[in-house]
Order: C-alpha cells, then sequence, then structure tokens
C-alpha cells in the first residue's frame, strides 16, 4: 500500500502540496538491482522486499501530478528531490521504468529532458501494455542535469 512504501522509505517519498492541498508525489527506493535483474513489474512489485537501507541505486516507483498542477515545474521539483537525496547519500544511479500505455506517453521524453537514458525495452513490464523503457541516470556531483 502507499502507507506502507511511505513507511519503508520515508527519505524517498516526496510530496508537493499547497495550502489547497497536494499537487503531486513520487516514491522510490534504495536497492542494488541492475536493468537486466528484472523482466516484469510482478517480479519487482513486493518493494519492501527489494528495499535495502544501504541500496546503491535509487528506483522511482511512482511519480504523478494532479493535471491541474501540471505545467508549474511540480514534477520536477519531485525529481530534483530524488536527485538532491541520491547525490548526498552517495547513490549510484536514480532508475526508472517508463511506461507507454495511453495517458504515460510522454514518461519517457520526461525522464530524457531530466538527463536520463534509456537504457532497455521491456516487453514483458506490465502484461497486456506497450513495452517499458528502463531508464537511468548516474548521479555525481558533476551530473546536474536534474
Amino acid at each position: 500500500t502507499l502507507k506502507g512504501r511511505y513507511y519503508m522509505f520515508r527519505r524517498g517519498f516526496f510530496v508537493a502540496e499547497s495550502p489547497s492541498g497536494v499537487w503531486g508525489y513520487v516514491q522510490s527506493c534504495r536497492w542494488n538491482l541492475e536493468a537486466g535483474d528484472f523482466e516484469t513489474f510482478e517480479q519487482i512489485k513486493d518493494f519492501p522486499r527489494h528495499h535495502k537501507d544501504d541500496g546503491k541505486n535509487l528506483y522511482v516507483i511512482f511519480m504523478a501530478v494532479d493535471s491541474k498542477y501540471r505545467k508549474y515545474g511540480t514534477a520536477l521539483k519531485l525529481a530534483s528531490g530524488l536527485y538532491d537525496y541520491s547525490r548526498e547519500n552517495g547513490l549510484s544511479k536514480i532508475q526508472a521504468v517508463a511506461g507507454q500505455a495511453k495517458g504515460q506517453e510522454h514518461l519517457v521524453g520526461f525522464y530524457l529532458a531530466l538527463g536520463m537514458e534509456q537504457i532497455r525495452e521491456m516487453p514483458n513490464f506490465l502484461p497486456d501494455n506497450p513495452p517499458g523503457i528502463f531508464m537511468e541516470i548516474n548521479v555525481s556531483p558533476m551530473n546536474q542535469n536534474v
């Protein structure tokens, strides 16, 4: 559950809000998995099992911004929080799988704009959906695209 993931790794859960309410949020976990370690969401969906407090990579589980608050830089601010956390804690990479289903077509472009690279296509990531794209960015003090 969302609440369970928050308690799993509070420092990887960022919320964008104002007095009018929540604009968006991002949840992540630390782990040691790499691009070729899984093929499907089913293999990784138990995030508490994969989360490691000393994991070297940060995986973006989910990011969402309310449609009323898009185009205000909200997603960029959420992503910047993940990048800052990763850099400050010596993590190696930030990783995500960008879906391409209806309503998600913008994700690959968004992650590319953040400086992430397309590593590989994952044809079976979600059943009955277009392939997911595994993406990542190396984290270092010199790489400040986010």
